[in-house]
């Protein structure tokens, strides 16, 4: 067994109300033959990462999350694509990486928490003030 150096994750694909999503667990060692070897929970042991149904391969996570922060007063902006209509909601919180960057963490209205990536559409920030916007 050969100790995991650097941030790497396996991916999972599974699919969440007819929709693909992905889960990941971090890769803690390679065995002898370099393969991925994940924690399990159920069995308290280090299980190949391939064992588990979905996986998806193996991925670097360069900047994994150090910090949760609240939200801090900011709020999220909502534009509905339908009709333009807008609505706001208080951002839950802020996912900090270990390179130092801030990722905004929204709750979806079933409760699942989310970052709002550069490729999400229809929303905007304003901060505490509310003096001056960040438009993504």
């Amino acid at each position: 067994m050969i100790p995991a150096k650097g941030n790497y994750k396996a991916a999972y694909r599974q699919n969440r109300r007819g929709k693909d999503a992905w889960d990941y667990k971090r890769v803690e060692a390679w065995d002898d033959e370099g393969r991925a070897l994940v924690l399990s929970e159920q069995r308290g042991r280090l299980v190949r990462a391939d064992s588990w149904s979905g996986f998806d391969g193996i991925t670097e996570d360069e900047s994994p999350i150090v910090a949760v922060l609240p939200g801090g007063g900011w709020l999220v902006e909502w534009t509905n694509d339908e009709d333009g209509t807008t609505s706001t909601e208080p951002l839950l919180a802020w996912a900090v990486n270990s390179a130092g960057w801030a990722t905004p963490i929204d709750a979806a209205t079933d409760g699942i928490a989310m970052p709002l990536e550069d490729d999400s559409k229809g929303w905007r920030l304003i901060p505490p003030s509310g003096r001056t916007e960040v438009t993504q």
